[in-house]
């Protein structure tokens, strides 16, 4: 949402009343999800182990775990899709002002490389949770896969694949922001050694956000002014 704000409109306030509404009902809509295990939920000994389980019908479990299917991982997926591919049109889609001179190319390419990016983080959750969502959905219309050999190591594995979305994304910012990987080696690497000095070289960011500073030119009416090296964003008279 923040880098939606900040390169489709980036003069308008971050936090608005709109954004912290989304919040509270985003909370509010997570509580309710969960009201259902509190009351239900109850723990049965299976074989050597002990498991939990929500005691009621087949036909409330199958509806529950549609629900949560809808609401956890289709409208955020749709969310993500929409927002990311209208900054994607915005930043592929824009041409930079003024000669064409190789910083301008090279704007152009980091612009795209944050489309990149974009993609494969919508990507990588996409492929995480599918596998976790649909297997409670079939589990629901058929228990009987459960019984299955080797149903608890795949469950496993796809459980796995789940909770470990989170954990692509830094890897991902610092694979392919250059911005977020210096930031991150100056924050973890202190070591004084030459590899790691030599990788903070190459990590440095560029001295400009051009996403969002190209996208003042084209649609705020701002000027481009320059100090030196030094761009300057100004509001321009309309």
């Amino acid at each position: 949402l923040s880098q939606y704000l900040a390169i489709i409109h980036p003069l308008r306030p971050r936090l608005t009343v709109r954004v912290v509404l989304a919040i509270v009902v985003i909370w509010q809509v997570s509580i309710v999800l969960a009201i259902p295990n509190l009351i239900y939920g109850k723990t049965e000994k299976y074989h050597d182990r002990v498991i939990c389980l929500l005691d009621w019908s087949q036909e409330l479990d199958f509806g529950y775990n549609l629900l949560i299917l809808i609401v956890t991982y289709v409208l955020p997926l749709v969310t993500l899709t929409v927002t990311y591919a209208r900054v994607g049109f915005e930043l592929w889609g824009s041409r930079a002002i003024g000669e064409n001179t190789p910083v301008q190319y090279e704007r152009i390419r980091s612009k795209r490389r944050v489309v990149k990016m974009m993609i494969v983080v919508v990507v990588t959750f996409a492929v995480c949770w599918l596998p976790y969502h649909l297997y409670f959905v079939l589990a629901a219309t058929k228990p009987e896969i459960n019984n299955w050999k080797h149903m608890q190591n795949v469950y496993n594995v796809i459980y796995w694949m789940a909770m470990s979305n989170s954990m692509y994304n830094p890897i991902i910012y610092c694979w392919m922001n250059s911005r977020f990987r210096h930031g991150f080696v100056k924050l973890f690497c202190c070591c004084p050694c030459r590899l790691c000095a030599k990788f903070k070289d190459r990590s440095k960011p560029e001295t400009v956000d051009t996403a969002i500073y190209d996208t003042l030119v084209k649609k705020e009416g701002v000027k481009r002014v320059h100090f030196g090296n030094i761009p300057i964003v100004t509001l321009s008279a309309r």
